[in-house]
């Protein structure tokens, strides 16, 4: 009967279906000494772009809630507005840890419109503690883009972290990217570092190059098989022990566009 829905009630029906299988493992695994946590984040951002092509206004509402020692939830609803075109992106996010050197997490994500935006997108990702501290990381990832026009992308994602005895985490990894139609192949690096103690502040800088195999700048106009640049500065300040804001400032190049952007929020902790 599924198959005869439409995507969106598909989409909601196995979304109903995923709640209701994460909600018996909450149950089977409840810890009367786990106490539940979490966050919920709003936040708003602008961006300034060059060559005439217009500004982008967007409005975030995520959040996060470790529901058992093992299990948790993460969401996400984005109303953006791009290149002239407006959409909202809904995702929603499972982690699960599986003993003290292994834990991953599986994605879905869907929009209502603009071509900007995935029709439909779906992650897993899977994580690996090393050394005898555990403070080394790697995860390898795997990501079906669908976009709301034809183009399509295939992702493996590479990511090595290390937290240093220091209040101190280096990150770097990649994504090697197949975009159809024509089999468009691209790379992309990043690394990022961060400094900070949790419940005090937390600043990251973040560099991500490399090319890219397409990219949706209008309704009926793309571009494709072109490098880019982005550098992003966030900080993530506590006010108190459950309250806090963030500020993000980026800037991003290709050859078509430059665009420089900030996106302020606030955030409470449960």
């Amino acid at each position: 009967m599924i198959l005869l829905l439409t995507p969106r009630l598909r989409c909601g029906v196995l979304a109903l279906v995923v709640f209701g299988f994460f909600s018996q493992i909450v149950n089977a695994e409840d810890d009367s000494a786990f106490e539940k946590h979490g966050y919920v984040q709003f936040d708003i951002g602008y961006s300034h772009l060059t060559n005439n092509f217009q500004n982008w206004f967007d409005e975030y509402l995520r959040g996060y809630a470790q529901l058992t020692p093992n299990d948790g939830i993460g969401w996400e609803i984005t109303n953006q507005s791009h290149f002239a075109e407006q959409g909202v992106l809904g995702s929603l996010a499972y982690r699960r840890i599986f003993n003290e050197d292994w834990y991953g997490s599986v994605s879905a994500a869907t929009s209502s419109d603009g071509s900007f935006l995935p029709r439909y997108r779906t992650d897993a990702t899977l994580y690996k503690k090393w050394l005898s501290k555990r403070n080394l990381v790697t995860g390898v990832g795997f990501t079906h883009n669908q976009s709301r026009l034809e183009n399509h992308d295939r992702i493996v994602s590479l990511d090595i972290l290390y937290y240093f005895d220091a209040p101190v985490i280096l990150e770097v990894g990649g994504k090697f990217v197949e975009s159809n139609p024509g089999r468009v192949e691209s790379q992309r690096g990043f690394a990022a570092i961060t400094y900070g103690y949790n419940k005090d502040y937390y600043l990251t800088l973040k560099y991500d190059g490399g090319t890219e195999g397409w990219q949706a700048v209008g309704a009926t106009q793309t571009i494709s098989n072109f490098s880019s640049h982005e550098a992003t500065v966030n900080i993530r300040k506590w006010i108190n022990n459950d309250f806090g804001f963030s500020l993000t400032a980026n800037y991003y190049s290709n050859p078509n566009y430059s665009r420089a952007g900030l996106i302020a929020g606030i955030f409470v902790d449960f």
